[in-house]
């Protein structure tokens, strides 16, 4: 909240607060994540080398973990960082690094994407191809039904018509 209103002082006091709190959970990717905000505020009051470490520190966890949206980010945050104190060389490093992670995260949501609407495109075919199967089972059992009754009723016509052969033969 301090962040968005530009009060990085304040927001600096609440978030050490909550990195604390975050270490002694042991939550890896929320302290990665905190680290981030605490150089991006550094960065903004210009308090470039302790910006570095908070976000160098958020690198590396990012990385031990895997964890890319927070990795995305802290190559974004140490670019602008180059960039303010004119290392430009790094600054395109990191630049660069962010593009191609960027990259990587959306062609591999892409991806997923795909394979979500292939899934449910298979599940949607195979339920028309259960229900089709479903109505051709109802269809031949109500024929077999049909057939059975056509059948009792020729039965019974033949019994009537041997039956009235023989009433009329005997009497």
């Amino acid at each position: 909240m301090y962040v968005s209103k530009g009060e990085y002082d304040k927001a600096l006091i609440y978030l050490m607060d909550a990195l604390k709190i975050r270490n002694r959970l042991g939550d890896n990717k929320a302290i990665a994540s905190t680290m981030i905000k605490i150089g991006e505020s550094l960065m903004n009051l210009g308090k470039y080398d302790d910006a570095f470490i908070y976000l160098n520190n958020a690198k590396n966890i990012a990385i031990s973990i895997n964890v890319t949206e927070e990795l995305d980010q802290t190559y974004f945050d140490l670019a602008k960082l180059y960039s303010m104190i004119n290392e430009s060389d790094s600054s395109t490093k990191y630049l660069d690094l962010f593009v191609l992670l960027k990259d990587s995260v959306y062609n591999a949501r892409l991806d997923q994407q795909i394979i979500d609407v292939n899934t449910k495109y298979e599940v949607e075919k195979k339920d028309k191809d259960f229900q089709l199967l479903l109505t051709n089972s109802q269809l031949n059992e109500s024929m077999l039904k049909q057939r059975k009754t056509e059948i009792l009723l020729l039965i019974f016509i033949i019994i009537s018509i041997v039956g009235a052969a023989i009433f009329i033969f005997y009497r």
